[in-house]
């Protein structure tokens, strides 16, 4: 069996999503800032560091390990036997933000221009 990335585009999600065409079960986890000590250390040398970053981040601290190993759990489990082709945004909203952000502003009838 010949696996062929060629074309696929759009990280992890992008790629999950043509495996899925070709073969069988295939989930992606998106996580976002996950206390781990590499990430401890890029924070801690932003001005501020490590609370004013967690302050930054909408639940206000850090995911934690367990909290990506369960969706992943979940996701290899019979369970989840009926999901394929998922991205699972394990972020601490962080990506709902990012959305809110980027979209534009919208309008209603009664507003006049």
């Amino acid at each position: 069996m010949e696996l062929n990335l060629k074309g696929k585009t759009g990280g992890s999600g992008g790629i999950g999503h043509g495996l899925v065409v070709e073969f069988a079960r295939i989930n992606c986890i998106a996580p976002g800032a996950i206390e781990t000590p590499a990430i401890l250390g890029w924070a801690a040398a932003l001005p501020g560091g490590v609370p004013t970053y967690e302050e930054s981040l909408l639940p206000r601290r850090f995911g934690r390990p367990d909290e990506i190993a369960a969706p992943a759990l979940f996701l290899a489990s019979d369970d989840a036997s009926f999901v394929n082709g998922a991205l699972l945004p394990v972020d601490g909203a962080a990506s709902a933000r990012m959305a809110a952000i980027q979209a534009p502003p919208t309008t209603t009838s009664t507003e006049t221009k």
